[in-house]
């Protein structure tokens, strides 16, 4: 991690870890288990795009 001059050195670092909590949970529990809420209205398609792979349908839960 490079610290900025421009930037608080403290939030960059709570920044960091938050970052790195989000992706062991992702790791542990799946992509979709962490999400911001905007994700899951009618318009979100956070779940959509992870179920696909360079654009295309993966197989995965197909509907």
């Amino acid at each position: 991690m490079q610290l900025s001059l421009f930037e608080d050195a403290e939030q960059t670092i709570k920044n960091e870890e938050l970052d790195r909590t989000i992706d062991f949970v992702r790791k542990k529990y799946g992509y979709t288990s962490l999400l911001y809420a905007f994700t899951l209205v009618k318009s979100g398609t956070a779940i959509y795009h992870s179920k696909l792979i360079g654009g295309h349908k993966s197989g995965i839960d197909d509907e």
